[in-house]
């Protein structure tokens, strides 16, 4: 009876890997053998990877990945360009501790929104936030938010995630209006954070996207300061998929 007593104020407690694991000692004999230290020590090992778990299945969530991608998933058979020791390097996590970028770029379908997922995983999996966005939704709803008082509801979490993944920057040229928000985003985030870019468009092409030389200069010169660079080439994933599911 004191058991189950024991066991109900654990949950009450929201103490449910604690409780969990006392319950499988107590179906299982073998527990029997160990001393009193060591059953606690693997009732609070228990709870601890329990709350591990939850925390990364709601970093997960919260960061609305556009794919559900880890490291492991990567294919680097494919001729993209993509060095093995160099991403499972990045997958360490260690550019984002130090508030550097990435940027990958290269054509359509060649795999940079993959990538940047996958490197995003990795990144939450050691307890670090993200959030991914598609530049130009991003783009069209901090629009809107200049006039409905939304702005700095969504700009305050732009600026506080670890990671921040921009898919499709630049791929078409933004005005001075949409280049002064770009900016605020970036300089907010400068030396404190760190982003993933991926375009289409060249990196060398991407100032003369920029509708104003003078915004140009000063949202280049911080975005490609302490920035690895991915370029990927080579033959489309899509279609390396589509073959592969035809034969």
């Amino acid at each position: 009876m004191l058991i189950n007593q024991t066991m109900d104020a654990l949950y009450d407690l929201r103490l449910s890997g604690m409780a969990d694991n006392l319950k499988r000692q107590l179906e299982d004999p073998n527990y029997d053998q160990l001393g009193f230290g060591d059953r606690l020590g693997l009732m609070v090992d228990a709870e601890i990877l329990l709350r591990q778990q939850r925390r990364h299945s709601r970093s997960l969530s919260l960061a609305k990945l556009k794919e559900n991608v880890r490291i492991e998933d990567l294919d680097f058979r494919a001729n993209r360009d993509l060095d093995r020791s160099s991403i499972l390097w990045l997958a360490e996590s260690n550019w984002v501790r130090k508030n550097q970028n990435i940027i990958i770029t290269g054509p359509t379908g060649i795999g940079k929104t993959h990538l940047s997922c996958a490197l995003a995983t990795s990144a939450i999996s050691k307890n670090l936030t993200c959030r991914y966005y598609q530049f130009y939704k991003m783009m069209n709803e901090l629009k809107i938010s200049k006039n409905d008082g939304r702005w700095t509801k969504l700009t305050l979490p732009l600026s506080k995630v670890d990671l921040l993944i921009i898919d499709d920057f630049l791929i078409q040229p933004i005005s001075n209006d949409e280049a002064m928000i770009v900016l605020e985003i970036i300089d907010d985030r400068y030396k404190k954070k760190s982003t993933i870019f991926t375009s289409q468009l060249p990196i060398d092409m991407w100032h003369g996207a920029i509708e104003d030389p003078t915004l140009a200069d000063s949202i280049l010169d911080r975005i490609l300061e302490s920035t690895h660079r991915i370029p990927l080439s080579g033959e489309t994933m899509r279609h390396r998929n589509t073959t592969s599911q035809l034969q």
